[in-house]
């Protein structure tokens, strides 16, 4: 079986790819997350907490105001990162896209060997074997194929009839173990 289409991806599928492969990252990484939803509280609690202690006299305070000013400084740092890390992350996708120039159109050639993707101008060419790709995924947009845990192919749905986004499921499913 041979498949073969042409597509090219924009940013907005770069965008969803690259938000579906954070998606499949590790425990540590979704704990990440986590601690950045939870320090601006953190921080909120904290400031609280030294204005109450302020009103002590400074011989019963129980923390000392360098340690304290330095868990305020560390909760509040960590909420402006929740705050600017999605506009940043943001910004530095689209510079990725724009830097690998993944507006080109391609030609995908997918068969029992592997995949083959070539730009139309003729400015490059990659093969593939399966054995180097290590999972896919499919979302409601498009379908990925992880050649590791951060490097990926996209191939957007719209691109792809009905008959074809079958078929191409089929040869993922067959050549590639879904994690």
């Amino acid at each position: 079986m041979s498949l073969t289409f042409q597509y090219s991806e924009s940013l907005q599928d770069y965008r969803r790819a690259t938000r579906l492969c954070h998606l499949n990252t590790t425990l540590k990484r979704k704990l990440h997350w986590w601690y950045l939803l939870a320090s601006p509280f953190l921080g909120v609690i904290l400031l609280l907490l030294a204005a109450l202690l302020a009103l002590l006299p400074p011989a019963n305070r129980p923390l000392s105001g360098p340690a304290l000013a330095g868990a305020i400084g560390g909760c509040v740092g960590g909420g402006l990162v929740a705050v600017f890390q999605r506009p940043l992350f943001a910004r530095k996708v689209k510079s990725y896209y724009e830097q690998q120039n993944l507006s080109r159109e391609k030609t995908a050639t997918i068969t029992e060997k592997g995949i083959q993707i070539e730009h139309l101008d003729g400015s490059a060419e990659s093969r593939m074997d399966w054995s180097l790709m290590s999972n896919w995924v499919e979302s409601d947009h498009l379908f990925m194929v992880f050649l590791n845990r951060l490097r990926f192919i996209t191939f957007p749905k719209d691109c792809l009839g009905k008959a074809q986004q079958d078929d191409l499921r089929f040869l993922l499913a067959t050549h590639i173990p879904k994690a």
